[in-house]
């Protein structure tokens, strides 16, 4: 499908322009952050802060203080929501 052309499209480019696969992952990595403040996660952290428990808000900050690194601490910011939870719509004003 999709997928196999698009790794096959890369395969290729990666032979092209002589770089391996370890150095490009790591190029990758360098670019595109391991975690993001989901709507969900930075909503749960907002409600426990008013609620005067900071500590999920100080382990959000500090997840967010290196999105470029991959850790397993980071995996209840990588999830999505769950089908229960509430979603959250953001906007954009710019």
């Amino acid at each position: 499908g999709c997928f196999q052309k698009w790794h096959t499209r890369w395969k290729d480019r990666l032979n092209k322009e002589g770089q391996d696969l370890k150095s490009s992952r790591a190029l990758m990595r360098s670019v595109n952050p391991a975690v993001i403040p989901r709507n969900h996660k930075v909503e749960d952290a907002l409600q426990s802060a008013e609620e005067g428990n900071l500590n999920p808000f100080n382990d959000l900050m500090k997840a967010l203080g290196e999105p470029y690194k991959d850790d397993d601490c980071l995996a209840p910011y990588q999830a999505p929501p769950l089908p229960s939870g509430k979603v959250y719509q953001t906007f954009c004003g710019t």
